[in-house]
């Protein structure tokens, strides 16, 4: 809502979008299924709110299910697309803003992206998981007031990352890929129905449109480079990116997710006679060849041991006072148990047997190397930190870390909430001369502005911004700084639409 009001209230934006047309998804799925979720008799705000949502989940499931295509909302977004141009006379000749309501998938945006470029953007706003948990069941205003906080958790998880199913629900991975960034975590109240971000969303707004001229943050600028960074990582299960920055926002050691090599830093491209990075190093031990990430090679060796250990320990019980059906369940369980030790709670998370030092530690490294003091540094990661680095970090002397993507298997703020906290107001502890807070933990948050996919497309000169006589001239807003060719969406998003639908 608050994004609509920023796109419609201000003048120069009326003049950019003829119409603002809010598409929630949600809606579009329930009118596909043709199904409507009443409220019964007695029942609660919230219980309601929780069960419509838990049917939503289900149905969306079911169509990207039956669809075969984890995009497939996109499909009902381009029918509503095409009925409400329809409604339009000379639709082509329109500025329309559609705001999608909202994305659940990677899958989703990645067709979004390919359909319609540079005129696709996606906002993306965060609030770690403990706010989110207390606005929605908050007594006075909560969206799911007075429901079960256990029932209210299973949505949490299943919205964030169901791991139950390829077609589930993957929020947190879909966040990851935002061009605009909002923290929510730190500024708002647990009461609050709608949240209003103007001056971040009319800066956003006026970028899009090529209003006035805008140059990157410190902020953006860091994790520009820290995002660029995480490119040169070989790493086989993930790319982590981070730099160091002075207080005046300056970089001053970056860090990559990365083999260690002899003599200090890390194996990169440079490396071509002795490369020892995952992909190019074959391991030998015995008759083992592999190349390859070892901490899955050592996590499988690892739960077969455990399973081995299980089957002979249960072997040890006598199964003879047990019928035939029951002794062959208990026996082809055993058999499994390797597969199933997998999905055992935390097991994935107890051991870390990767090659690769962590992205902060390199840029501490590199700064500690280079004779630069990491007293008073901030630093700026692609991801969240985990607990083995954060601890790190603090010994550093590392005052902020910011970050765009959650690393849900840290337990950070967890094991150090005596040094480390997630927002300036609990991090501030004591006071000097009664007035003046002073800073008494790390804080780790989350990265608010523009994000690295969105960074070239609006801080890259491309035109001339003074006249003859050298005089200063505004940009000219008069259309999408980056946008998809018109005379081609329809066409793609046809193909597309048919493709689902057949």
């Amino acid at each position: 809502s608050s994004f609509k009001n920023t796109l419609t209230r201000c003048p120069q934006n009326r003049q950019q979008a003829n119409k603002v047309i809010r598409v929630k998804i949600s809606r579009l799925i329930l009118e596909h299924f043709n199904e409507s979720i009443e409220r019964t008799t007695g029942e609660e705000n919230g219980a309601y709110n929780l069960r419509r949502t838990t049917k939503l989940q289900t149905l969306g499931d079911r169509l990207r299910q039956e669809c075969k295509s984890n995009s497939a909302t996109v499909g009902l977004f381009l029918e509503k697309i095409r009925s409400e141009r329809e409604k339009i006379e000379n639709s082509y000749r329109q500025k329309i803003v559609f705001l999608i309501d909202s994305l659940k998938h990677p899958d989703e945006v990645k067709t979004l992206r390919s359909l319609y470029g540079g005129s696709f953007r996606l906002v993306s706003v965060f609030a770690d998981r403990d706010t989110r948990e207390r606005r929605l069941t908050n007594k006075a205003s909560g969206k799911f007031q007075k429901a079960e906080n256990h029932q209210v958790r299973i949505a949490l998880d299943r919205d964030e990352d169901d791991k139950s199913k390829d077609h589930g629900q993957k929020v947190r991975k879909t966040f990851f890929l935002g061009d605009f960034f909002i923290n929510n975590t730190e500024h708002h109240s647990d009461t609050a129905d709608d949240f209003v971000f103007d001056s971040s969303l009319n800066r956003f707004t006026k970028m899009l449109v090529g209003e006035s001229l805008h140059r990157p943050t410190p902020e953006e600028a860091a994790m520009y480079h820290a995002f660029g960074a995480a490119m040169q990582s070989t790493c086989l299960s993930r790319q982590v990116g981070a730099v160091l920055t002075n207080s005046d926002g300056q970089i001053v050691s970056t860090g990559i997710n990365e083999v260690p090599k002899y003599g200090g830093g890390v194996y990169d491209s440079s490396s071509l006679t002795s490369d020892r990075r995952c992909f190019a190093w074959q391991y030998e031990r015995g008759e083992l060849q592999f190349t390859g990430c070892h901490k899955d090679r050592k996590n499988s060796e690892l739960r077969d041991q455990i399973a081995e250990w299980i089957k002979s320990s249960f072997l040890k019980v006598p199964l003879s006072n047990l019928n035939e059906e029951a002794r062959g369940v208990i026996e082809k369980h055993l058999d499994n148990s390797a597969s199933d030790i997998s999905e055992m709670p935390g097991v994935g998370d107890l051991i870390e047997y990767s090659r690769s030092i962590h992205a902060e530690m390199d840029a501490l490294l590199t700064a500690g190397r280079n004779g630069i003091s990491t007293t008073n540094k901030k630093l700026f990661c692609t991801t969240y930190p985990c607990h083995n680095c954060a601890r790190h970090l603090v010994s550093a002397g590392i005052t902020e870390v910011q970050y765009i993507e959650p690393y849900v298997k840290s337990q950070a703020i967890d094991l150090h909430s005596d040094s480390i906290a997630d927002n300036f107001a609990t991090a501030s502890g004591s006071t000097v001369d009664g007035d003046l807070k002073i800073s008494t933990k790390m804080v780790v948050r989350a990265f608010s502005g523009v994000g690295p996919r969105m960074y070239e497309d609006h801080f890259l000169k491309r035109g001339e911004l003074k006249d003859e006589h050298g005089k200063f001239v505004p940009p000219e807003h008069k259309s999408l700084v980056s946008a998809a060719a018109l005379n081609s969406i329809e066409e793609s998003e046809e193909k597309f639409r048919s493709h689902l639908m057949s």
